[in-house]
């Protein structure tokens, strides 16, 4: 990566498009191991790395989000499983709603909303290969209203069923 140059310096997220499409190309290059597969893999983990690199969000100038934008960030990562609004999260920052959606997705190149589902699945991914939890109960416990809900927005996010998931990345 240093000889490249690539930056890749916080998590990125995607819910489609070309990097979506490559995790699951390794994904199933994973499933059916064969002799051309090392360099396979090494050809998917290059362009993803490409890809995400391409993916950061640079501010015009330069600079780090306010510090009120990282509190804002962290609002979301410690109440993901609530009811969040956008009002109650720009009044735990002090800061107008409509400012706080602005600079937001100015930083972080997604909405809000787009953000909290995110962290939620993100949750549920570590629940899922770290318990035997129904799938039901997961959903609820990470602020989703039901499991059909969930399943929904799990499988536009990653590509593939909560259940498909499980069996694919659990531990054995």
């Amino acid at each position: 990566m240093r000889e490249y140059s690539l930056k890749v310096e916080d998590s990125v997220y995607c819910s489609s498009g070309l990097l979506i499409q490559l995790q699951m190309r390794l994904y199933r290059e994973f499933q059916n191991i064969n002799d051309a597969s090392p360099l396979a893999v090494e050809g998917l983990a290059l362009e993803m790395l490409a890809e995400a690199s391409r993916r950061q969000i640079i501010n015009k100038d330069g600079g780090a989000p306010p510090r009120w934008l990282k509190r804002a960030r962290a609002v979301v990562h410690e109440e993901f499983s609530l009811r969040l609004s956008l009002d109650a999260i720009a009044q735990a920052v002090e800061i107008h709603p409509v400012h706080l959606a602005r600079m937001f997705r100015k930083y972080y190149g997604c909405t809000i909303g787009e953000y909290v589902r995110r962290v939620r699945i993100e949750n549920a991914c570590r629940q899922m290969m770290t318990t035997e939890a129904p799938l039901a109960e997961i959903a609820l416990a990470n602020g989703f209203s039901d499991q059909s809900h969930f399943s929904r927005i799990f499988k536009r996010l990653k590509g593939m069923t909560p259940a498909e998931y499980r069996a694919g990345f659990a531990p054995r």
